[in-house]
């Protein structure tokens, strides 16, 4: 998993519309992208997985007393889009329960992505220390 993936400023986010500045001081920024593919093609076909062609990656960003949480859906295949989604939140607790996946006839869960950015998080910020240590799920 890549920690610091971001050849510009973590600040500036991909869009569909374009790229969006976020304001605010990185608190965390990680991925679930891996360095080798899982299949013979260039890229995987749709509907199937690799982490190498696709990944989440997550940014926590803290502007005052407001969390602003970046989500990203990125992609290498052509012709598709990044998905971006912005947040902005303003306590802990909700920065750690919008990142904590919920499927239905499973235990609530932190993707690793998810995790390290909080975990990195913790370490310059009390408030996300204390809901990231205090969380109910792992």
């Amino acid at each position: 998993m890549n920690t610091q993936t971001a050849e510009r400023s973590p600040n500036i986010i991909p869009t569909a519309d374009g790229d969006v500045v976020v304001p605010g001081e990185l608190l965390g920024l990680a991925n679930s992208s891996r360095l080798e593919h899982n299949h013979a093609t260039p890229y995987v076909r749709k509907g199937d997985r690799c982490s190498t062609c696709r990944y989440t990656e997550v940014r926590l960003f803290r502007d005052g007393a407001t969390y602003v949480l970046v989500t990203l859906g990125m992609t290498i295949i052509p012709g598709e889009q990044i998905i971006s989604r912005i947040r902005f939140l303003t306590s802990p607790f909700e920065v750690v329960e919008v990142l904590t996946v919920r499927k239905p006839g499973r235990e609530p869960f932190l993707p690793k992505s998810a995790a390290l950015t909080l975990a990195q998080a913790a370490d310059l910020d009390e408030g996300i220390a204390d809901a990231y240590v205090n969380r109910a799920v792992v």
